[in-house]
């Protein structure tokens, strides 16, 4: 008996084009692994960057409350924002607030509130009470605030520090 052979034309063209499609499938997948990797890193850049800030802002509202918050202007009390400017005076190198936030790497929005503390006289005395009470001339509440973008999601930070003035 004799056994023919019959070869189909074409099939190794098949093979090629399967090859081709798997490995640009493979190639989509790493192109899109590598961009989603390279977001999230900026992403943690500017939430580590935001940290930075903010404690920075603290650390500033610490150094006002060290010289008795004597280098608030007029403008930076009672809720509206205020932002650090360094002033070079004499020697030393002190803190100022002037009115307004502060834009930052043109990414980042700080600001710093400087508000009066009110006591409850009823309830429980010297319990810290929302606004009006009985205002604590010894006490400020400082509230840090950072604004940025993040993965197309508005974020933000606060710290609030209280100060609290020994007699």
């Amino acid at each position: 008996m004799k056994k023919t052979i019959i070869r189909k034309k074409g099939f190794g063209l098949i093979e090629v084009l399967v090859g081709i499609a798997i490995s640009s499938t493979l190639c989509f997948i790493f192109l899109d692994s590598m961009w989603q990797a390279g977001r999230i890193n900026r992403a943690s850049k500017a939430e580590w960057q935001s940290s930075m800030y903010l404690r920075e802002l603290a650390e500033i509202a610490r150094d006002l409350e060290n010289s008795d918050w004597n280098e608030l202007s007029l403008s930076c009390t009672e809720t509206l924002p205020c932002h650090p400017v360094p002033v070079v005076s004499g020697s030393a190198f002190v803190w100022t607030l002037a009115s307004g936030e502060e834009i930052l790497d043109e990414k980042f929005t700080r600001s710093l509130v400087v508000e009066e503390v009110c006591r409850s006289s009823v309830s429980f005395p010297n319990t810290i009470v929302p606004c009006p009470g009985t205002i604590d001339p010894d006490t400020k509440r400082a509230t840090a605030k950072i604004r940025w973008e993040s993965l197309e999601v508005a974020r933000e930070e606060t710290i609030t520090l209280y100060s609290y003035k020994l007699q």
